[in-house]
């Protein structure tokens, strides 16, 4: 099995806002239950699960403590981890402007 394909995306929950996404990427886990333990271990305990659809799990949500970098302020972050099995599928469509017609 390939190594599983994530994306991170972190909220100040505490602020409430959002605070970056990581983009897709490979991990270095090809086991889900590794995986949910070394994100656990980083990002706090697990409170939930994302769903998408008809209740379909697909990541967690990790909640954590942590600090400001520029003071020793803290806030809660929840970071939510979706996996997935491949990379996005991107449909491009020119939307032309006509500026005239050939004579």
């Amino acid at each position: 099995m390939a190594n599983i394909l994530i994306q991170e995306d972190w909220v100040n929950r505490s602020g409430g806002y959002g605070c970056g996404d990581s983009g897709i990427y490979e991990c270095a886990y090809d086991n889900i239950g590794d995986l949910f333990r070394a994100l656990q271990s980083f990002y706090g305990r697990c409170e939930s699960k994302v769903y998408v659809g008809d209740g379909v799990a697909v990541g967690w949500v990790f909640v954590k403590a942590e600090k400001y970098r520029d003071s020793e302020e803290t806030y809660i972050q929840e970071t939510w981890v979706t996996l997935q099995t491949e990379l996005p599928t991107v449909v491009r469509t020119p939307h032309y402007l006509e500026i005239g017609r050939a004579a």
